[in-house]
């Protein structure tokens, strides 16, 4: 998939990446990776919510998903910060 939410959203290199319940977590983990080699300065990874498909809300993240997710993000390095410590730095 490449579509516009792979590239950075302005000119000062800040990529937002919404999950939808289609991706799978090697989607999310292939965005990342794109970041880092377009040099972006950040990503912003937005979640609706995290529960089960099952909830009522098409755009849900299953917990196990979510969990493998964020241990992508914390093994490889990244720094997971607020939008206020990043508005910050």
């Amino acid at each position: 998939m490449d579509n516009q939410l792979f590239y950075p959203i302005d000119r000062t290199n800040l990529g937002y990446f919404s999950y939808d319940s289609s991706f799978t977590p090697q989607t999310i983990i292939s965005r990342f990776i794109r970041a880092t080699e377009n040099g972006e300065y950040a990503v912003i990874l937005g979640f609706h919510k995290i529960g089960k498909d099952d909830e009522g809300f098409g755009a849900n993240c299953p917990p196990e998903e979510f969990r493998e997710i964020m241990q992508w993000i914390f093994d490889n390095s990244y720094q997971v910060v607020t939008i206020k410590e990043l508005i910050d730095k």
